[in-house]
């Protein structure tokens, strides 16, 4: 389903035996989320109840991670009582099922992961994600907690996203971290597998703009101003869906690494990356 060599998993399942947390980043556009939920699924054995996802943002608070206290209204004597109990957040209540069969791998999946304050969001899980056999006391509950040994987190992160706050070393020695770079080969496979009507030269083509426009993008901008290959994935993709795949996805993306100076895109258009003055393009 991804297309990706045995030798990566074979990489990628050995970080996994080193750290029990793993991210995968790259540029938009290389398929993170879907080989993240994929790879998830094969350590979960397809159980489907062994495998949560959830995506951070930057109003994404530990009380929702964690735990929190929450505001509960119900009748009582023709009477509305409000209380405020300690819940469990996405992750300690995840953490109570994986603890509950520890035989069965279960796997958390955090999407954007660095969009979220990550210091706030974790707070002293920092401590847990590499002291497994440890454990601490939650702020509101009082209760000790700790992460079972069955429990894996892999996350995945844009690197071109700008709003997105770095990762603080404390946090980034806990992760193992996995490039996942636009790969010409793996678009090549996919158009090959995928092909609409045409005379065979279709995808080729497709293939050569992608590996010279992130050519040049890598040459002119930096490495982490490229497209990912994700983009041109369309089923039974010909020249009127690759035009309308060039005008509202790639070009946009385009705009943003340029800083918005769009007597730029010129330089980057299907037609001057294939070496053409004019013609339909692929």
């Amino acid at each position: 389903q991804t297309l990706l060599p045995e030798t990566w998993l074979d990489r990628v399942l050995g970080l996994l035996r080193l750290k029990k947390q793993l991210i995968l980043q790259s540029v938009p556009g290389t398929g993170k989320t879907h080989v993240a939920r994929c790879l998830a699924r094969l350590l979960a054995r397809d159980n489907a109840d062994a495998v949560r996802l959830v995506q951070f943002h930057p109003g994404y608070s530990y009380e929702e991670f964690v735990e929190g206290v929450r505001v509960r209204s119900a009748e009582v004597n023709g009477r509305t009582e409000v209380t405020y109990p300690v819940e469990d957040g996405v992750l300690a209540a995840f953490a109570a099922r994986a603890a509950a069969r520890p035989a069965e791998p279960h796997v958390l999946v955090i999407d954007e992961i660095n969009r979220g304050n990550l210091p706030r969001v974790f707070g002293e899980l920092l401590y847990l994600l590499e002291y497994r056999d440890q454990a601490v006391t939650l702020p509101y509950s009082k209760r000790a907690f700790r992460l079972p040994e069955n429990l894996y987190v892999v996350a995945t992160m844009n690197a071109a996203d700008r709003s997105a706050a770095a990762l603080d070393q404390a946090l980034r020695r806990r992760f193992s971290f996995v490039e996942m770079p636009p790969d010409a080969g793996l678009l090549a496979t996919w158009l090959e597998r995928h092909a609409g009507a045409g005379d065979g030269t279709f995808g080729p083509r497709v293939v050569r703009v992608f590996e010279e426009l992130n050519r040049r993008l890598a040459r002119d901008l930096g490495a982490d101003k490229q497209v990912g290959h994700s983009f041109f994935m369309v089923p039974a993709l010909d020249a009127a869906t690759f035009a309308a795949v060039w005008d509202h996805h790639v070009r946009p993306l385009l705009l943003d690494y340029l800083g918005g100076r769009a007597e730029r895109l010129g330089e980057y258009e299907p037609a001057k990356l294939l070496g053409k003055r004019t013609g339909a393009v692929p």
